[in-house]
């Protein structure tokens, strides 16, 4: 089916090469959504920034939008709508349904970035997918942008705990048996 704007005809092969492009552009900005997590020397999983690329799949669903259950979707679509993550940090699934409309469906690594880090993915890519005008690397506005400065984290050098702590907790060794005559069943 053929979805129609102003001057272009969108079909699902244009709308699926326009989000690749845009993909491509929003992933320097976003370069450890190309990566992979693999382990260290001392097995300690590690993101390896090495420009794998993205899992991206296209695919076809035999139903309308409309008839889709988005509160239990596995009653119309049967789980095919999600991709697969299989080594990458983020996997992509772009499906075409029978009324001309598309799903964009994603999974990422939550070892590598939060829900709203992904967001923040998610908002710079639809922008950069709908922007009509040659792309230019400021397009993404200030807010969608990472930071990756680790220093904002600034831990305390070295670790410690405040001594009011150590009252707040009582191991349970430590409190007394119960007797037989205060134990009574909580509800009646």
């Amino acid at each position: 089916m053929l979805l129609s704007t102003s001057t272009t005809l969108l079909t699902f092969d244009s709308m699926v090469m326009s989000l690749k492009k845009a993909l491509a552009k929003v992933l320097v900005s976003y370069y450890a959504f190309a990566g992979e997590v693999v382990s260290n020397s001392v097995g300690e999983p590690e993101l390896l920034c090495n420009n794998r690329g993205v899992d991206f799949v296209e695919a076809a669903a035999d139903v309308e939008l409309q008839c889709i259950n988005f509160y239990n979707p596995d009653e119309s679509v049967e789980r095919k709508l999600v991709p697969k993550k299989k080594h990458g940090v983020l996997a992509i699934q772009v499906t075409s349904l029978k009324c001309g409309g598309i799903v964009v469906a994603c999974t990422f690594d939550h070892r590598i970035a939060d829900a709203y880090s992904t967001n923040m993915f998610l908002v710079s890519w639809a922008e950069m997918a709908q922007s009509t005008k040659p792309i230019k690397p400021k397009t993404i506005t200030t807010t969608n942008k990472p930071c990756f400065r680790r220093s904002l984290l600034s831990p305390r050098h070295p670790g410690s705990i405040h001594p009011s702590l150590d009252d707040m907790y009582i191991p349970i060794s430590k409190l007394p048996p119960p007797s037989a005559t205060t134990t009574k069943p909580l509800l009646s």
